[in-house]
């Protein structure tokens, strides 16, 4: 059984490119300290993103510094690795050196992380200014200098707006993503979503 603060989840960062159907491996350094389940594991296009169990769980056997590195199977090539310190791992949440990390509701999340592939990948635009439009994200003046640059420029200004309208514009932003380009949403999210729990071993 495990205390309260005695494990930590871990996601990845957009750095890591994971790609479907194919089969992942996760190691701990030292090896041999902790043990890792599953040894290897496929990663897989869920249709639920937000509610599965982690794909490695890493148990503890003392609270120490631990590396992990994600590797694909076939080419033993590195694609993730974190170093998380002693002080980061379990401790009550009273003693613990850093804060619990504040709720972020899932569009300002999607928004914050896949900004970069963003700019590149949206596609017309002219629906998703019509609706966020409709929704007075935009207003016609907005739209309209959206509408007025050339190129991948209409990406990067829009989302620029987004940015500085905050949070509430940018939950809007994800709703209207989703009705327009549904497979772009999917896409992004399971690029790279890799959940990790951390958990220190009983004594």
């Amino acid at each position: 059984m495990k205390e309260p603060g005695e494990e930590m989840y871990i996601e990845t960062t957009p750095n890591c490119k994971l790609i479907p159907e194919t089969t992942y491996c996760l190691s701990s350094d030292p090896d041999g300290e902790h043990e890792v389940t599953p040894l290897s594991a496929e990663f897989v296009d869920y249709e639920n993103y937000t509610n599965y169990c982690p794909t490695f769980q890493v148990l503890l056997s003392k609270l120490a510094q631990v590396k992990l590195n994600l590797t694909e199977k076939s080419t033993n090539e590195s694609v993730w690795c974190i170093v998380i310190p002693a002080n980061q791992i379990g401790g009550s949440p009273s003693t613990s050196s850093s804060p619990s990390s504040p709720y972020t509701p899932p569009g300002q999340d999607f928004f914050h992380r896949h900004k970069a592939e963003l700019e590149s990948r949206l596609g017309l635009l002219r629906p998703i200014l019509s609706g966020l439009e409709k929704c007075r994200v935009l207003n016609p003046q907005e739209r309209e200098e959206v509408e007025n640059k050339d190129g991948s420029m209409r990406n990067r200004t829009l989302l620029l707006m987004l940015e500085k309208k905050g949070g509430p514009a940018q939950e809007e932003f994800y709703r209207v993503l989703l009705e327009c380009d549904e497979y772009l949403v999917k896409y992004l999210m399971i690029m790279g979503h890799l959940n990790i729990l951390v958990c220190r071993g009983g004594t």
